[in-house]
């Protein structure tokens, strides 16, 4: 009304305006208010389903949030996430108490900080309290005077050996063992030489560089060398053996990390070649059980083989999830994963050997009947590909049954090329063929030292301390 108002307003001051023009523009307005409360309408209700899918997007946001800190997402109906912790009720554990300690120091006190007052003159209570603390430490600069000797005998001038330090044949290191092997220490946990050189800088105000950390670790692992060989020669003797690889990078080329993992001795080899030949120069005429996935270099060493058989089960996940199979792959990925989950229970629950040994023949028996049964399904390309695996590695499956030690999955291996790949992560490998060796060497060391729960650095003392002629 208030638009007509003005255009009444209007027009008294000007020209005379007929009633058939005042209709039309009448009608105009009209026509104009519809088409206006008409966007309204239609602005409300989109406004209306953006804020829905903003709260969706909120709660799913939340959730994820929730999920990434293993909180409880608050929307009712979804799955609930346990808290850390244990749950109430259950007794709490709290660090062990040290078997040994160093110093007691007895604390008293007179008056009281806060208010200046004076204490009584006879103690309540006490309690005791174990704080753990480290000493600091600092460098420490030795000067040997090495007197030499002749030797009437051999005719040679003969040194005492420096005691802390690598005594191979030549050799003048200016660094202790401990600094060397500290560096080593850092380095296989995958810090980089400038992060290690920032360490010794805020522990010890020591300043090295880059090349002179790189000559450490290079040292220890020349030192490591015949160790390493011999770490071969034990693994050779194991009855059974963990075996698995995976990509490794030297100068941005593709290169490949193989594990050896026995029971007492853990060797990496680093290799261009993700064949047969890296295995067999290791293993050489290797007799005993290797357990590893389906890869053929595998089947070239070892007298007995196991398959992994998780790798069989997440392979049937992944294809009925990812692959579209056809109709005819369902019903046999089920009658699969039934026999070799019985098999797994079997392994866990039958003691008696000849028992496993029918078990064994019961099961393959059942794989036979398995792949005759869905053979002549050769437009389902998953079932063929499945069952044409089984025919290959029929008697590699439930080896675990008839041979004492062996294990049905190959989870030590993983495990073995886990803290590699976490240094692969973060530095992408090495920048030459004598770092991928310093790798494989210092890392086959601490973790065979791990496997026999021996501490790296103090046997690594021990037995680099020592001459070369006595190690």
């Amino acid at each position: 009304m208030s638009g007509i108002r003005q255009f009444f307003v209007l027009s008294e001051d000007g020209p005379a305006i007929s009633n058939e023009e005042f209709v039309g523009e009448l009608q105009r307005y009209k026509e104009l208010c519809r088409r206006l409360e008409e966007e309204n309408v239609r602005l409300r209700a989109e406004n209306a389903k953006m804020r829905e899918e903003l709260l969706a997007l909120k709660t799913t946001v939340s959730a994820v949030v929730a999920r990434s800190i293993d909180a409880k997402a608050d929307a009712g109906g979804r799955r609930r996430y346990k808290k850390s912790g244990r749950r109430n009720g259950h007794q709490g554990a709290s660090r062990s108490r040290p078997e040994h300690i160093d110093e007691t120091i007895e604390l008293d006190q007179s008056t009281y900080p806060r208010c200046g007052g004076v204490l009584s003159e006879n103690h309540t209570d006490s309690y005791t309290r174990i704080v753990e603390d480290i000493v600091p430490a600092r460098i420490v600069v030795t000067e040997y005077v090495v007197k030499r000797r002749y030797c009437c005998r051999c005719r040679k001038q003969v040194s005492p050996p420096i005691p802390n330090v690598i005594n191979d044949g030549g050799s003048n290191e200016r660094f202790g063992l401990r600094l060397m092997l500290l560096i080593v220490s850092l380095k296989l946990l995958g810090l980089s030489y400038e992060k290690i050189g920032a360490h010794l800088k805020l522990l010890f105000d020591l300043d090295l560089t880059e090349a002179a950390m790189f000559h450490c670790v290079m040292t220890v692992a020349d030192a490591f060398g015949p160790r390493y060989e011999e770490l071969k020669d034990e693994l050779r003797k194991e009855a059974s053996l963990h075996g698995d690889e995976t990509s490794w990078r030297i100068k941005g080329k593709n290169h490949w990390l193989w594990a050896f993992l026995g029971r007492w001795s853990v060797v990496y080899e680093v290799d261009r070649s993700r064949g047969k030949d890296v295995p067999q120069k290791v293993l050489g005429d290797y007799e005993g059980t290797v357990i590893s996935d389906s890869w053929p270099a595998w089947n070239h060493v070892g007298k007995e083989h196991q398959r992994c058989l998780i790798h069989y089960l997440r392979q049937i996940e992944d294809t009925l999830k990812y692959k579209s199979p056809g109709a005819e792959f369902a019903p046999f990925a089920k009658k699969l994963r039934r026999i070799l989950r019985d098999s797994i229970r079997a392994g866990e629950r039958v003691k008696d050997p000849v028992e496993r040994l029918r078990v064994k023949g019961r099961l393959e028996a059942r794989i036979d009947m398995l792949i005759a049964s869905y053979s002549s399904c050769v437009d389902e390309r998953n079932c063929t590909r499945f069952f044409k695996r089984l025919r290959r590695e029929r008697g590699m499956l439930f080896t675990f049954l008839d041979e004492e030690g062996v294990d049905w999955n190959n989870n030590a291996a993983e495990r073995a090329l886990r803290s590699s790949v976490v240094i692969r992560k973060i530095t992408y490998g090495n920048q030459s063929d004598e770092g991928a060796r310093t790798h494989a060497v210092l890392m086959s060391i601490r973790e065979t030292c791990g496997l026999r729960k021996k501490n790296f650095f103090n046997y690594a003392m021990k037995y680099l301390g020592q001459p070369t002629s006595k190690r």
